[in-house]
């Protein structure tokens, strides 16, 4: 009975992976010590240094179960850490990334620029959807540049203010870029807030635990804003595929060669029975591509359908809503009636529409 009430709570709450990188002496290990036993900075001076990779107990943390993973930042370090048989079991399925920098230590900031963005490249490659937060630490000190500086500077891309050249592919590069361009900067210290006018200093910060909570706090709006967006592209994978099941329905009731649904206001395919290659090897081709200029024509007419005879196929045009438009391609001879191909066209033009309709009654919703 108490076996199953644990598995009960731990149900509850959502196992996530932190990892948190910067070069030494950022403050990454005095961060996590206030963050998982609620030290006060009396009681973190002098820590000893992270030697590789250290993993406290799991944190539990409002819903969230966090496990950090506690990068050491001396610079022989991240060459183990991106060496081919390590760097999967490091930044694989990395729910937060927090790289931690010394915002008062300018000496650092070439190194922290350039192992920042080898970061950001293993993440593109292994855990793209991290949510990414950068500490400026140390606000407390008189000397530190603020959270904005810190952001401008590790988020400038590769060789712009530090000779850095980074070797990797390019197309995890841009990914990077991305992950940069979302990139959020808190200022922090473990000192309490008020001490910064004691200190002489103008920056302002939040503590370092409060920041973690803060961060879980905008990782929880963060995932929900992704799952949103997912749901939203398979609403419209969904609605696609509907689409095409509908037009390979009416092809074999009306014996078509193919169907298309096509987007008025660029003249593109929105879903196609047709492969694209039958389409440009054949003058076909230049009935389609010319066929939203003339449905364009009809729509202020009564006449909404059309049908366009060819040497090789004929064609029928309808219009759907003022954004898309049915094009079926129907043989010479076909064994269907030509009276009974129209009704059952313009049934389907009809479906298309309710299925059109309903897809943006989803989206109008999930953007409410």
């Amino acid at each position: 009975m108490i076996e199953q009430s644990v598995k009960g709570m731990q149900s509850v709450f959502q196992r996530i992976k932190v990892l948190v990188m910067g070069p030494h002496a950022a403050g990454k290990t005095a961060i996590l010590k206030q963050t998982i036993y609620g030290l006060q900075a009396d009681k973190l001076r002098n820590l000893l240094p992270t030697i590789l990779i250290d993993v406290p107990p799991e944190t539990k943390k409002g819903k969230y179960l966090c496990r950090f993973f506690e990068c050491g930042g001396q610079e022989r370090f991240f060459e183990e850490y991106h060496k081919p048989e390590n760097e999967k079991n490091i930044f694989n399925k990395v729910n937060i990334f927090i790289y931690v920098i010394d915002s008062a230590n300018e000496e650092a900031f070439p190194l922290a620029h350039k192992e920042f963005w080898r970061a950001l490249i293993k993440l593109s490659k292994y855990s793209p959807n991290a949510l990414t937060i950068v500490f400026a630490h140390k606000q407390d000190l008189p000397e530190a540049f603020t959270p904005g500086e810190v952001t401008d500077i590790l988020t400038s891309p590769p060789g712009r203010i530090y000779p850095t050249k980074l070797d990797f592919d390019q197309d995890l590069v841009k990914e990077a870029k991305k992950i940069a361009e979302r990139t959020l900067c808190y200022g922090t210290s473990i000192e309490e807030p008020n001490n910064n006018k004691e200190k002489g200093s103008e920056n302002q910060w939040i503590k370092s635990d409060e920041a973690i909570n803060f961060t879980l706090q905008f990782y929880s709006k963060f995932m929900q804003s992704s799952e949103a967006l997912e749901n939203l592209k398979t609403d419209k994978d969904s609605n696609h595929q509907l689409t095409k099941e509908i037009l390979y329905r009416l092809n074999q009731e009306v014996g078509a060669y193919g169907s298309m649904l096509i987007d008025k206001s660029n003249g593109l395919s929105a879903a196609s029975t047709i492969d694209d290659e039958e389409i440009t090897q054949s003058l076909m081709g230049i009935i389609i591509l010319n066929s939203t200029k003339v449905l364009r024509e009809l729509e202020e007419k009564v006449l909404n359908i059309v049908l366009l005879r060819g040497e090789e196929h004929n064609v029928m045009m309808v219009n759907i809503t003022e954004d898309f438009s049915l094009l079926v391609i129907l043989p010479l001879e076909t064994e269907v009636q030509l009276g009974y191909a129209l009704y059952m066209v313009s049934e389907t033009a009809k479906k298309i529409k309710e299925n059109l309709q309903l897809a943006q009654t989803i989206i109008d919703k999930k953007s409410e």
